[in-house]
């Protein structure tokens, strides 16, 4: 009998959620899959493969690489669940109890104030407010957003100032449930060299986990591990 050839699984990613890629790299290895790794923000062109697990982005680019791979038939799963497309199956984080986690954390910490902070708004983020902001309760943790300004900065060195603004103008002490550990990092750096003491002053939880973001000995950041759920079931012609 001739021998089943391997699955090729293509694996669209970026440099953090370490543990849910370690999970992928094991279920793959029982799984006898060939995993190829590349980059979300560049996707092969004209892939061929049996399927996709991808960090999807709402960007021209990858709109047109799914299109393309939906058409031929190749199944697709969602690992952030930023897109709303019904052909896509999606493993995404539970905001709910990431929210409850987080809320947790800082009441535990006697917090009685706190903000939510992200560079960008999509119906994820919107999600992992509504349910950190639920889970808080009174007061209504405050949205920092930067595509909320209606003047946004347009260089580094004038959203530096722009979210020093947003620090100043809380009561402190704050806690801060920040989107990712880019912007948990990002954040910690403004509050450093504005001589802002982090976590007395701003504590600073990071919604993803990342450990390089959060390794730096004079800039302390607390990160939450993730939980993850299937939200869409894939149809049966799936990878697996």
């Amino acid at each position: 009998m001739r021998k089943k050839s391997r699955k090729n699984v293509l694996l669209l990613g970026g440099p953090y959620m370490e543990s849910l890629y370690r999970g992928i790299i094991e279920h793959a290895i029982r799984r006898n899959w060939d995993i190829e790794l590349e980059e979300r923000y560049n996707p092969p062109h004209n892939w061929q493969g049996d399927g996709i697990i991808a960090m999807l982005l709402n960007t021209p680019v990858m709109t047109s690489f799914l299109d393309d791979v939906l058409a031929r038939g190749i199944p697709v799963v969602d690992i952030i669940g930023v897109l709303d497309r019904a052909n896509l199956g999606c493993v995404c984080t539970d905001s709910a109890t990431l929210g409850r986690l987080a809320a947790d954390h800082f009441h535990s910490h006697n917090f009685r104030h706190a903000v939510f902070f992200a560079f960008e708004w999509t119906s994820l983020h919107q999600r992992r407010y509504e349910a950190f902001a639920e889970a808080f309760g009174e007061p209504r943790p405050v949205k920092w957003c930067w595509p909320d300004e209606a003047d946004r900065p347009e260089d580094r060195t004038a959203l530096e100032r722009w979210l020093l603004e947003k620090i100043l103008s809380v009561p402190k002490p704050v806690a801060v449930l920040a989107f990712n550990a880019y912007n948990a990092e990002f954040l910690s750096r403004v509050c450093h060299n504005n001589h802002i003491a982090v976590p007395q002053e701003v504590a600073i939880l990071a919604g993803y986990e990342s450990t390089i973001h959060t390794l730096h000995p004079g800039r302390p950041i607390s990160r939450c591990v993730m939980r993850f759920r299937c939200s869409v079931v894939m149809p049966s012609a799936s990878a697996t």
